[in-house]
């Protein structure tokens, strides 16, 4: 019998394939492969192994067999071994046969391949005796490469379906209506959304063009179908654009009826292309966006509305910001709101309309008991039914608002109610409540406006609460100033409160709004707050003040000024309290300013506290009546006083007169309790009031005051000082004198005139008679210094000085000195000036000497002199700081020192011989120091040193230098012993070498000196220590 020839083989494996390919199901392929196999090649077996790349094997999937003998299913094999792994592991055919082919036949593994990848080998096995050639070979070679396509195909097919049904899914889970439409503009597929907006089944929808399917289906409900179908085709030609040329897909949103209402729609056309950027079709998603806009609408109305509620935080603002909010979305006629305090109580904050407010039954009252828990929203749909039907003792027509509030609601023929909670940090501090005239006009559905707008006005409530309590603190603290003021003196008794009450009627009278009329109305109370740094004996002075008293007096203006400045919420006040003694020509206090540079409410205070003044007792002179003090401001106006401002109070008085108003009575009948003698003034009474300055004493004492309010660096106020005097006097020389650390000298550390260059000169103790004024601390007027034999030097060709102790309490810290160069310059006037400037001077000294103490009593070591610890790292962080930014030396080494047996010789020769020894070390340490080295106590028997800009070596060898020279010196005990200086252990550590930061560095420094003295820490942890 011949072999059938190879063309015969090929014809059978082609018709093989299309067998294969043809087949639907995958496990009657791969069964159907191995069958073709034995039928074709007259094989006895064949097999087909699918590879496991998991677990590097191969499985046999399928077999068939023509003894119906061979492998069972389920055999595995692994890759690489026999000739289906070595098949499988190369991707080549792998043939074996047996010694004599004829008589043991072959077999062979071929690979069945995707591309590169081999999903499974086909293992074939020949009878005995059977040949293999070429013309067996590649039909097999050939029917494995077709079985690998069938393989693929069904995979492709199968993902497809996957893909198709997944798809499905997705179109039919949304929302939204979708088409895919192909180039043509024929829909090839709808999903459910889509056939429930053009009311047909989905499958009908399929194969109509989509211009039909608008028209036909949906035009009647499309509100400008035309406008849309123009958007359609243009978005068409744009999505058939290149990706680069059309940019974002096309949008459009149209308008159709649904069920009797208007819905919107957005539309969205993309195209759909494949890998390459062919466009495959369109997609159109036709999405209902109706709930949307309104959420839209409704979000930006309470955006909106929160911006205004928090614009302005009075209650009766808020509730009509929320009525005009409110309206468009849900109905109210009337609204409240109602605070709740802790006990479950509600109080009524506001209401609108303003006559439901005004009812004396809701507006401020307070309801006991009425919440208990949390509650989402309390609705009444009939309020007259709910009234009636319950009665007291039967029930409550509502949940959480009390019946009473209720009967003003009805009262004002309101009939439908809802009150939603208000909630803040978890917390329930109010209930907003609404109300309309006709019955059932609320439902659940306006909680999608009202519950957003919660949060803010919750905010807005509480924050108006905060604002209205802090307001009356307010008040109340100004209150409480104003009487403080007034109470130092029994005739200004009253006299805030008067200044107040003509300050704001004043200010009404001349048009002022509310909040001015309110910052007016405070700053009367507060306008003598300076006073309560004015000494009793000047405040309360019967007679005419000195130059330097009425300086002391007119500063109270500067200084109740800057008290409110550093109160914080009175800064509004400041301005009108500083500037209420200025005149309109420009010839008041503090500032010297006129006309428009002073505010307003300064204007109306200035004439306020004249009249008020004027009409009432004082020490030194009886009240005047009130025509006579009418007529006196009127003839001050556009001198000293703002003349609308004068004429305002006319008008003011006029009213108050022809009303026969109780408050201006009792202004006058106040102003008149005291009843003593009185030494009267010849000046005019709105000079009384407020003098102007005109005097340069006066100036020069203001000045200088105000200085000394502004500058806390002491030289600088020197130099300040000595330039004002010049400046004002005309004094040739000006010259300050103050002792150094050791009082052995009197240092020059400010002068002007001829003598600004003499900064620094020392005058030694006990010489010229700069000494003499500082020991004695008597003020001298010399006439002629060449008379005069203490006059210590010969300069500036000076003839006259005249001296100013710079006293307080008995002590003198320094001298004021004025020279002229022609004898007899100075006189009693002169000298009464320096001694006020030279007052002021001292108490500045006195000051900043009790501020240097506090300072190094917090900054150094009580016992031995040098830096605490507290301070020392302080100054060590800085240079740390510095030092990483460039501005210091890189190097930074720090020592930490530990006197040896300070312990034992306190033991032996007690703790005060210990206490003079840690003094001795101290000053051999800052002795033996650089003046740029930082020097200071640890603690107990340790110091620390810094030393910028010497490294580790030089350092070492310096301290060792320093301890060996004190180990050479002695002190003597408390009972007379002399007692060497004990030796000292220390160690060394380098910013930045040893860390980057000062306790880092400190660090390793303490760890080095423990190392020194106890040894390693291995041996520290065993006891050494």
């Amino acid at each position: 019998m011949s072999r059938p020839s190879e063309g015969s083989y090929l014809s059978a494996v082609f018709d093989a394939a299309t067998r294969l390919l043809s087949q639907p199901d995958r496990d009657d392929l791969l069964t159907l492969v191995v069958r073709e196999v034995v039928g074709i090649f007259g094989c006895r077996e064949a097999g087909l192994y699918l590879t496991e790349r998991s677990s590097s094997s191969l499985v046999l999937a399928t077999r068939d067999s023509a003894d119906r003998q061979g492998e069972p299913l389920g055999r595995r094999c692994r890759m690489g071994e026999g000739a289906v792994g070595i098949a499988a592991e190369t991707g080549r055919t792998y043939v074996y046969s047996g010694p004599g082919q004829g008589s043991h036949g072959w077999e062979v593994a071929l690979p069945v391949k995707i591309g590169e990848e081999v999903i499974a080998v086909l293992d074939v096995v020949s009878w005995p005796g059977q040949l293999l050639d070429e013309n067996i070979l590649l039909p097999l070679e050939l029917l494995s490469n077709l079985s690998a396509l069938a393989i693929h195909a069904r995979r492709l097919i199968r993902l497809n379906r996957e893909g198709q049904d997944r798809l499905n899914a997705i179109l039919n889970a949304t929302e939204s209506a979708i088409l895919l439409v192909d180039p043509e503009g024929v829909v090839r597929v709808a999903n459910g959304k889509a056939g429930e907006l053009f009311g047909m089944d989905p499958a009908a929808i399929s194969g109509m063009s989509l211009t039909e399917l608008l028209r036909e289906n949906a035009g009647w409900r499309i509100r400008d179908l035309d406008t849309f179908q123009d958007w359609l085709s243009l978005a068409d030609a744009i999505s058939g654009l290149s990706l680069e040329e059309r940019g974002m897909p096309g949008k459009c949103e149209l308008d159709m009826s649904r069920h009797g209402k208007t819905a919107h729609f957005s539309a969205y056309l993309s195209p759909v292309t494949d890998v390459f950027g062919k466009c495959l079709g369109r997609i159109l998603v036709i999405s209902d966006v109706t709930d949307l806009r309104k959420a839209q609408r409704v979000l930006m109305a309470v955006s909106q509305t929160a911006a205004e509620i928090n614009r302005n935080l009075e209650i009766g603002a808020i509730l009509d910001q929320l009525m005009k909010a409110v309206k468009p979305y849900v109905p109210v006629d009337a609204m409240a709101i109602l605070e709740v305090d802790g006990g479950g109580r509600l109080t009524v904050l506001g209401a609108r309309p303003e006559k439901l407010e005004r009812d004396a039954g809701v507006h401020g009252r307070t309801y006991e008991g009425r919440i208990e828990g949390d509650f989402l929203v309390d609705l009444i749909s009939d309020l007259e039914s709910s009234m009636f039907q319950t009665r007291e003792g039967e029930g409550l027509p509502s949940r959480v608002l009390p019946r009473q509030f209720l009967a003003a609601l009805y009262s004002h023929e309101m009939r439908s109610v809802i009150a939603v909670p208000l909630y803040l940090s978890g917390r329930m501090i109010g209930v907003w409540v609404l109300a309309a005239v006709p019955p059932r006009a609320y439902s659940y559905d306006d909680l999608a406006f009202l519950e957003p707008m919660t949060g803010h006005l919750a905010a807005a409530i509480n924050n108006a609460m905060l604002l209205a309590r802090t307001r009356e603190m307010y008040r109340s603290s100004v209150r409480a100033l104003a009487a403080a003021v007034d109470a130092r003196d029994s005739y200004t008794m009253h006299h805030s409160e008067h200044v107040a009450r003509l300050a704001k009627a004043m200010a009404e009278e001349m048009g002022l709004g509310p909040e001015e009329v309110e910052i007016v109305e405070m700053a009367g109370l507060v306008h003598d707050l300076g006073k309560v740094g004015i000494p009793d004996a000047i405040l309360n002075k019967p007679g005419p003040l000195s130059p330097a008293e009425r300086s002391i007096m007119m500063g109270h203006a500067h200084i109740g000024a800057s008290i409110l400045a550093r109160a914080g919420m009175m800064e509004e006040l400041v301005p009108l309290v500083r500037h209420h003694h200025e005149w309109y020509d420009g010839s008041g206090y503090p500032d010297g300013l006129k006309g428009s540079e002073v505010p307003i409410g300064a204007w109306i205070l200035a004439v306020a506290d004249a009249f008020d003044t004027m009409i009432s007792d004082r020490s030194y002179r009886p009240r005047r009546g009130l025509e006579e003090a009418r007529k006196e401001l009127r003839r001050m106006a556009g001198t000293q006083f703002h003349p609308a401002v004068v004429e305002a109070l006319d008008r003011v008085i006029e009213k108050a007169l022809g009303e026969d108003a109780s408050w201006l009575k009792g202004i006058v009948q106040e102003g008149a309790e005291p009843a003593m003698c009185f030494q009267v003034r010849r000046e005019t009474l709105a000079e009384e009031a407020v003098e102007p300055i005109n005097a340069r004493e006066v100036r020069v004492l203001l000045r200088i005051v105000d200085e000394m309010r502004k500058l806390l660096d002491i030289r600088e106020l020197m130099n300040h000082v000595v330039n004002i005097i010049h400046e004002e006097m005309g004094y040739r020389n000006c010259v300050i004198l103050l002792p150094d650390d050791t009082w052995s000298n009197l240092v020059i550390v400010a002068s002007t005139g001829l003598s600004g260059g003499v900064v620094g000169l020392r005058v030694p103790k006990g010489t010229g008679i700069s000494w003499w004024v500082m020991e004695h601390g008597l003020p001298q007027n010399i006439s002629d210094v060449t008379k005069d034999p203490r006059f210590y030097g010969d300069f500036l060709q000076v003839r006259s000085e005249l001296y100013a102790p710079l006293l307080v309490a008995g002590k003198c810290h320094g001298v004021l000195l004025l020279q002229e160069d022609k004898p007899y310059a100075f006189d009693a006037r002169d000298m009464k000036l320096m001694m006020a400037v030279a007052g002021h001077i001292a108490q500045a000294l006195e000051v900043a000497d009790l501020h240097d103490k506090v300072k190094k009593s917090a900054q150094i070591d009580p016992l031995t002199g040098v830096l605490n610890r507290r301070h020392f790292m302080t100054v060590f962080e800085s240079w740390v700081r510095d030092a990483a930014l460039g501005l210091r030396p890189s190097t930074l080494s720090v020592v930490i020192l530990d006197v040896d047996g300070l312990r034992n010789l306190n033991n032996t020769y007690g703790h005060l011989t210990g206490d003079e020894v840690l003094i001795a070390v101290a000053t051999n340490l800052k002795e033996g120091t650089r003046a740029c080295d930082v020097v200071g106590r640890y603690g107990g028997d340790e110091f620390v040193l810094l030393f910028p800009g010497a490294s580790r070596e030089a350092v070492e060898k310096h301290m060792q230098e320093i301890v060996q020279g004190w180990t050479e010196k002695t002190i003597r005990s408390a009972d007379g012993r002399e007692v060497p200086l004990p030796s000292a252990t220390f160690a060394v550590a380098v910013y930045p070498e040893d860390g980057d930061d000062a306790r880092s560095v400190l660090s390793v420094a303490d760890e080095r000196l423990l190392e020194k003295k106890y040894g390693p820490p291995n041996a520290r942890s065993r006891g050494t220590v």
